[in-house]
């Protein structure tokens, strides 16, 4: 059931704050919901199906101020995104300790991604410190911003239009304690993005997941061809079997191997990264006729080599975007200059392909 909840000024699904929850506390604003701290069975369901892409674009709370623990107007204020993921992580954090978590409006994106988009800005924090009465919550005039929000937010106009001044905290949620008790003070690691092979990965398990669908749709267009091309109908399971079988490569090589491998592999380019690591699939792989058993002449092998090699290198440029060694200019130059060179390699593909299937 919807209901209108103050906390959004919009309606909303009250189920998805609810189970976060643990009751409410009375403030001159009226009552604010408290979070709880400790992460449930749901929670870690919830975040499982995000990271393999089940429910992500709906993964959202409603915006407003909530508390942890029991804060008090001497309380500091912590902000952040509607993207439960990263409340989650927030509000993990906070066991013990009395706060204040403001949750602005970035339509369910993270605080890093959210920054770059434009949804984690200066207008949205100050639209919700006003629309909050944060001023006669607090009797201080502070916010604590995550750093990775910062290419979103200009301070300046922060102080100007709310009088409240921001103060950026650390990079990763599991540092605000420390931050905290360093008197709002962050060390060189705090201020460090890294960028592990944990990190890495735990990127391209969702790139895999949003992708896998393309394989099975993959497999009914070659056991389509195979029918078309006069093959019989077990024999064209087979055909499409071991056709699609690289492709399934492809995007374990594009959307895995890329990440995993990322610094050790030569050129700048994303996109040029996962076309190595094709190229090397496509050998593999056309070196060895089983694969494509039926396959006999060299135009359809070399149709099959150039989409390997595709699939790879496109899957390796979505990867641009998550790196912490692009910029959002060099992000846009790549894909202007290699969509297109990517779109004729597909056509050409797809002809060698077909022709050689049905002929």
């Amino acid at each position: 059931m919807k209901k209108f909840n103050a906390y959004d000024g919009e309606t909303v699904e009250e189920e998805k704050i609810a189970p976060l929850v643990e009751g409410v506390i009375s403030t001159p604003i009226g009552e604010i919901k408290r979070l709880r701290t400790e992460l449930n069975r749901r929670d870690t369901l919830g975040t499982i199906a995000v990271r393999i892409g089940i429910g992500r674009d709906y993964y959202r709370v409603p915006t407003g101020i909530y508390a942890v623990g029991n804060p008090t107007e001497d309380a500091l204020v912590l902000v952040t995104a509607n993207y439960k993921l990263t409340l989650d992580h927030v509000r993990r954090e906070l066991e013990g300790l009395n706060m204040w978590i403001l949750v602005i409006d970035t339509k369910g994106v993270n605080v890093w991604c959210a920054a770059g988009k434009g949804t984690f800005s200066t207008e949205e924090i100050i639209y919700q410190i006003k629309k909050c009465q944060l001023e006669k919550l607090v009797k201080h005039r502070q916010v604590i911003l995550p750093q990775l929000g910062a290419p979103g937010v200009e301070a300046h106009q922060l102080k100007n239009y709310t009088g409240f001044r921001g103060v950026y905290g650390p990079v990763r949620a599991s540092d605000i304690r420390v931050f905290l008790e360093n008197n709002q003070v962050a060390s060189k690691e705090m201020r460090r993005v890294t960028f592990t092979v944990k990190e890495r990965l735990a990127v391209s398990v969702l790139e895999v997941a949003s992708y896998i669908k393309y394989v099975s749709i993959m497999y009914i267009l070659f056991f389509l061809l195979a029918l078309i091309g006069g093959q019989k109908i077990i024999h064209s399971f087979i055909t499409a079997f071991y056709n699609t079988l690289p492709y399934g490569g492809a995007l374990v090589t594009g959307a895995f191997l890329t990440p995993l491998l990322l610094p050790y592999i030569p050129f700048r380019m994303f996109s040029v990264k996962g076309m190595v690591l094709g190229l090397i699939l496509s050998n593999v792989v056309l070196r060895y006729p089983l694969v494509f058993h039926y396959v006999i002449d060299w135009p359809t092998l070399l149709g099959h080599g150039i989409a390997l090699t595709t699939i790879s290198a496109y899957l390796g440029l979505n990867f641009t975007g998550s790196s912490t060694y692009t910029s959002y200019s060099g992000v846009h130059k790549e894909t202007i200059r290699v969509i297109p060179l990517m779109v004729v390699a597909s056509i050409i593909a797809t002809v060698l392909i077909v022709l050689g299937s049905l002929f």
